[in-house]
């Protein structure tokens, strides 16, 4: 389950429509959207799958 920082991330790509200016908007480099982003999907594809 994706925690609130993650949360904050995901609205910010799909408020913005990219992780440039999601990374702005939180204060986080671009890098590290992308991670969290990738986290989150690995997870939830492994729940997906896992039930």
């Amino acid at each position: 389950m994706p925690d609130l920082a993650e949360f904050e991330v995901l609205l910010a790509i799909a408020e913005t429509g990219s992780l440039g200016a999601a990374a702005r908007r939180v204060g986080l480099a671009q890098p590290a959207v992308s991670a969290r982003l990738a986290a989150v999907g690995a997870r939830i594809a492994v729940q997906s799958y896992g039930a």
